[in-house]
């Protein structure tokens, strides 16, 4: 009776594939060589132009004239 027991049982699953290997180039030169250094020229772009919008706008409000009203703490009134 163990030999026909033994007919009956299936051979072992087959063992898994080996994993592939990695990339040798890396993931940032492989596709995205050129995408990297224009998002980082773009962000100084964008950073620069923010800063000098910023200067200006502080520089034209310091350079504008106050009224004349809101400098004179006390009031000359003639009566």
């Amino acid at each position: 009776m163990g030999a026909k027991l033994k007919a009956f049982v299936a051979p072992p699953p087959p063992p898994p594939p080996p994993p592939l290997p990695p990339d040798s180039k890396g993931f940032s030169r492989s596709r995205y060589w050129v995408l990297v250094p224009l998002v980082l020229a773009l962000n100084f772009s964008i950073g620069a132009y923010v800063l000098v919008k910023t200067t200006l706008r502080d520089k034209r409000i310091s350079e504008e004239e106050i009224p004349e009203e809101l400098t004179s703490s006390t009031s000359t009134s003639t009566t």
